[in-house]
Parts: C-alpha cells; sequence; structure tokens
C-alpha cells in the first residue's frame, strides 16, 4: 500500500502540482476505481503505470484478503422422490394441454385468419406479415 501512495503523490505531484492527502475511504474508493480502468483504452504510458499499480496492488498482505474470503459449502444432492416427479409431469402435461386449447381457439378467431391473410400475401413481396424482410441463410 505504500507503494502505490508514493506513486499517486509523484503522479499528481508532476502532472498537476497537488499535494496528496491521506484519508482511509478515499483509499478504498481509488482502489475501486484503478481497478475498474481498462488498459486497452489508455496511452502507453498510463497503461504501464496502471498495470505497475494493480501489480502493487496484488502484493497486499494475504491477512486481508483471508478475512474477506467466505467458506465455500457444497451443493447437496437432493433426492426428488418418484411420487413429486409424477406430479410434476402431470403439472407439466397440463400446462401444455392449457396451451394447445388456447391456441387451437386463437386460430378459430377473425384476428388469426386476417393475419395469416396478410402473410401470404407479403410472402409474395419476399416480407413476414408484420412487413420485416424474409432473410435466406444458405
Amino acid at each position: 500500500m505504500i507503494k502505490i501512495e508514493h506513486r499517486i503523490d509523484n503522479y499528481f505531484n508532476e502532472e498537476f502540482g497537488i499535494d496528496y492527502v491521506e484519508d482511509g475511504d478515499i483509499l478504498e474508493k481509488m482502489y475501486d476505481l484503478i481497478i475498474s480502468l481498462d488498459p486497452d483504452k489508455l496511452s502507453d504510458e498510463n497503461a504501464d503505470n496502471l498495470v505497475g499499480i494493480i501489480d502493487d496492488l496484488a502484493d497486499r498482505p494475504a491477512e486481508e484478503d483471508e478475512e474477506e474470503m467466505e467458506e465455500a459449502i457444497a451443493a447437496k444432492r437432493v433426492r426428488i422422490s418418484p411420487a413429486a416427479k409424477r406430479k410434476r409431469k402431470k403439472e407439466y402435461r397440463k400446462k401444455r394441454a392449457k396451451i394447445r386449447v388456447k391456441a387451437k381457439r386463437y386460430r378459430k378467431t377473425a384476428g388469426y385468419k386476417k393475419y395469416q391473410r396478410k402473410s401470404k400475401r407479403l410472402k409474395k413481396a419476399g416480407k413476414t406479415s408484420t412487413g420485416k424482410r424474409i432473410r435466406k441463410f444458405i
């Protein structure tokens, strides 16, 4: 962390003539900002500085990282009973049947028939029923 502070001090003093004032909260904000920067969008010199700062940040003591790390918990396998499988399958079939009935009912409406006539008419012009061009991928 000390290397980073010196680097930031030197950068601000050389570029802007600004003295760096230390604040605990601002260091965390700067850390987040530096990590979020994209080296591809910076000039070569600034990208080198950024990579150096990120390397210095990577050298932080491992104790801090251990405190933040949470214990990994393995996922438990849940056994599904045959009765639950049957129930789920029955609900699925019931839902699909409802969808089929709704579709069948919709195909009898005047709006659907009008939509189909328009589709047939625009197909001759190479368009969909909404007027978009039909693309043929070869």
